[in-house]
């Protein structure tokens, strides 16, 4: 029998400032070898689900990645006031990407060790004060991407940049009232060398909790969406309400609950993807209006 191996020393750093009692700082860097299946490299075409055959390719090398991570974090009981921030940027050399071939409906897939590189940047943030009875938060995720493959034997880059806003402010008041009424903005840009787009979604969201009298309990959830599509220069608005009932006396281990689901009755949503070789704006549909009533004993 014939058996090879491969060593692998990668540098790994790691350091921790305690700004004071309420701030930290962390900064991670590590070096990683990123090594392929064994199906990869297996000759012959397989299955993979009703429009796509892959085929294995020998030869292939293992990749390389660099990774960097940064974090800041401040917590203040004194001023009610909590900030987190986080960033991580990752590169990957001779990255396992795949070449696409399109034969009618049917699709091709080969990996291979691209030429260049792949880029994946994910900054993230999000503030918290508490004034009293009120909290107000607010958030924002960046995100881009950089990834090569090959369609139909030429080089393709795709581009996708994403960006994530929220903001939201709760309370509860005199005990009967809690409320949850928040704000999300996403804006996902997609560019390749073939084809490109623009999806946005506005989404204003709220959360409402009543405590009717003292064994009865009434919560909501609803959300509405903007779906925009520039490419198509569609505008899509759905909206989606949930309310749940809840019926339990003090002490007592039996409850009854009346569940209610897309009260709205709305019969599709909006969502939007980015693959190697596909930009999609595609609908789900969801399950009707309908209502569940539960007794449940507690033992």
């Amino acid at each position: 029998a014939v058996t090879s191996g491969k060593a692998c020393h990668r540098p790994v750093l790691s350091v921790r400032d305690d700004l004071n009692s309420a701030q930290t700082f962390r900064l991670q860097y590590r070096q990683q070898v990123n090594f392929f299946d064994v199906e990869q490299v297996a000759l012959g075409l397989r299955v993979q689900n009703y429009n796509n055959l892959r085929r294995g390719t020998s030869g292939l090398e293992n990749s390389l990645s660099h990774n960097v991570e940064l974090s800041y974090t401040n917590f203040s009981m004194f001023s009610h006031l909590n900030f987190f921030a986080f960033a991580n940027y990752q590169r990957r050399i001779r990255d396992l990407s795949e070449a696409l071939t399109y034969e009618g409906l049917q699709r091709i897939t080969t990996p291979l060790n691209l030429q260049g590189a792949n880029d994946f940047l994910n900054v993230t943030g999000q503030v918290t004060k508490t004034f009293e009875k009120w909290r107000v938060t607010g958030s924002a995720t960046l995100m881009y991407n950089s990834l090569g493959n090959v369609i139909d034997e030429q080089q393709n880059r795709n581009n996708t940049w994403t960006q994530r806003y929220r903001s939201s402010i709760a309370t509860r008041l005199f005990k009967v009232l809690t409320l949850d009424v928040g704000y999300r903005y996403e804006y996902s840009d997609y560019q390749s060398d073939f084809t490109s787009n623009t999806f946005i979604n506005h989404n204003p969201n709220a959360e409402v909790g009543i405590r009717i009298l003292p064994s009865l309990t009434l919560d909501m959830v609803y959300n509405r969406n903007r779906y925009i599509d520039r490419n198509l220069d569609a505008v899509n608005t759905y909206q989606l309400l949930d309310a749940t009932l809840s019926y339990q006396r003090k002490d007592s281990p039996w409850q009854c609950t009346l569940h209610g689901t897309n009260l709205t009755g709305t019969q599709a949503i909006r969502r939007n993807g980015f693959s190697d070789s596909l930009v999609s704006d595609y609908a789900y549909f969801v399950l009707p209006r309908y209502f569940l009533l539960t007794l449940a004993y507690e033992i």
